[in-house]
């Protein structure tokens, strides 16, 4: 599943962003040149694309899939890519406290 879902991501990000896997089920998209909107619009554009995908199970019953998101932007020239990974996963935390299957910005 993670080859299909990693598929799905790449069809939405543009040719100069960057994609890679953040551990078993989690992913970080770079969107460079990307503000705080843009952002949250790229994430949610990935969520439904996600949502509109399902996935074929062993017995060939399609199983529908979610994602949620947490999107953060670097604010100021001091912060470090940790900064920012820190308020995504925070924002990340936030969508699914909320109830799952949606974008949050941090």
């Amino acid at each position: 599943m993670e080859a299909a879902g990693d598929r799905v991501v790449l069809s939405v990000l543009r040719a100069h962003d960057l994609f890679a896997r953040w551990g078993g089920e989690a992913f970080v998209a770079l969107l460079p040149q990307t503000d705080g909107s843009g952002a949250l619009a790229g994430a949610e554009r990935i969520r439904r694309k996600i949502e509109a995908s399902a996935v074929a199970g062993p017995d060939g019953a399609q199983i529908p899939v979610t994602v949620s998101v947490g999107a953060s932007v670097r604010i100021g020239r001091e912060e470090t890519l940790s900064d920012m990974l820190r308020r995504a996963d925070a924002a990340l935390y936030q969508a699914k406290a909320d109830g799952g299957n949606r974008s949050r910005a941090g």
